[in-house]
């Protein structure tokens, strides 16, 4: 009997740690914070509108990334690329900040996504048989594969707050002073 409630338990915990990786990772704040709330809304706002590919809800969010040309141009670029796919992104929380305007948060940011590759071969020149016949050329050989790609950095993302109101005022790998 023993032994029953013993495989029994180490079953329901295999089951449960499955389960917790199997589901979407949402973001969580320590709650010690007085705005963890706050905080964890502003960054479920951000991973919702680049799981959206949408810029008006990422700018919405992150006003500041108008100003940053380069990312501002990597992540627009990405949005509307029609060969990737699949896109999952999620935020881990290392450590949190207040700071006198916001807070800085710490996190291991993991993105996956499938990426398609297109590859083409074509024929040219003159193929001629042993009758002096001129072969049919192939035309072009389009192949496509699609590769899984997954990325994970540590990253700061400052946050600011005006109010009640908070957004994400910079995204970087360096923390901001």
């Amino acid at each position: 009997m023993k032994n029953l409630v013993v495989s029994c338990l180490c079953l329901f915990l295999f089951a449960s740690l499955a389960l917790t990786q199997q589901a979407p990772q949402s973001v969580q704040i320590d709650s010690k914070n007085p705005d963890h709330l706050q905080i964890e809304q502003t960054l479920q706002r951000y991973l919702s509108a680049y799981l959206r590919k949408s810029m008006v809800d990422l700018l919405a969010v992150w006003p500041e990334l108008s100003k940053e040309k380069k990312e501002y141009g990597k992540i627009k670029g990405r949005f509307e690329d029609p060969n990737i796919s699949d896109e999952q992104i999620s935020l881990q929380v290392l450590r949190t900040e207040s700071t006198a305007d916001g807070a800085l948060v710490q996190t291991q940011r993991t993105e996956q996504y499938k990426k398609a590759e297109r590859t083409s071969a074509t024929v040219i020149g003159d193929l001629r048989g042993g009758g002096g016949q001129i072969a049919q050329t192939p035309g072009p050989n389009v192949t496509e594969k699609k590769k899984e790609i997954k990325k994970s950095d540590t990253i700061w993302i400052k946050l600011r707050k005006a109010g009640d109101s908070w957004t994400i005022a910079s995204i970087g790998e360096q923390k901001p002073s």
